[in-house]
């Protein structure tokens, strides 16, 4: 049997994790030479969806390994980092990694190490937080935002953060289908973690 103890350890390395491969990407940012505004290389840095949803992840990695109380407030945020840092992991490994293995640390830990192994703490470890299918339409408050932040400022400054929702490349047509199919896994996966939930005792 896996104790509390265990799970704080866990949620420990998670959050370490999560704080290494965060802090090295921005650090790289920040002594980046393209662009030139460091304003600009800051706003990009939080634009990217794979850095929100590990920041989400460290957020709830430092409660739980802190043991710290949790009201139902967290049941959102814990499934927000469970749903973005599992898209990640998918779009990452299906659409956006490298042909070769020519990849740093920084995103070895972002993309290969914390999508699995948060997936894995909440599946052996719990908590088993999302007993309510009435906390998806929250949960997506999120994805939707990234969505309409991303699309308002491609369309001010021309910048996108991925290949896939590039609409000056593909086009909106293209573009837009790109993301539903993203908003239509988001919504797959918060169905099928709520489900895992309500079918394991309570942890």
């Amino acid at each position: 049997m896996t104790g509390p103890s265990t799970r704080r350890a866990v949620y420990g390395v998670l959050g370490l994790v999560c704080a290494t491969g965060l802090v090295m990407n921005f650090i790289s940012s920040l002594t980046a030479d393209e662009p030139r505004s460091l304003g600009t290389r800051m706003l990009r840095f939080f634009s990217y969806f794979t850095i929100e949803s590990n920041i989400l992840v460290l957020a709830v990695a430092v409660v739980l390994a802190a043991g710290a109380l949790r009201g139902g407030g967290f049941a959102v945020l814990y499934l927000d980092a469970l749903l973005g840092i599992t898209v990640t992991g998918i779009v990452f490994a299906a659409v956006l990694a490298p042909d070769d293995n020519d990849i740093g640390l920084a995103s070895v830990l972002l993309h290969y190490v914390s999508p699995p192994l948060a997936l894995l703490a909440w599946f052996l470890l719990g908590p088993s937080h999302g007993r309510t299918r009435r906390i998806i339409g929250l949960a997506l408050l999120w994805p939707l935002a990234y969505v309409s932040w991303t699309l308002v400022h491609g369309a001010i400054t021309d910048w996108y953060p991925y290949g896939f929702i590039d609409a000056d490349d593909l086009g909106y047509g293209p573009m837009l289908r790109n993301l539903v199919f993203v908003m239509v896994l988001a919504l797959a996966l918060c169905a099928a973690f709520i489900a895992v939930d309500r079918r394991r005792p309570q942890r």
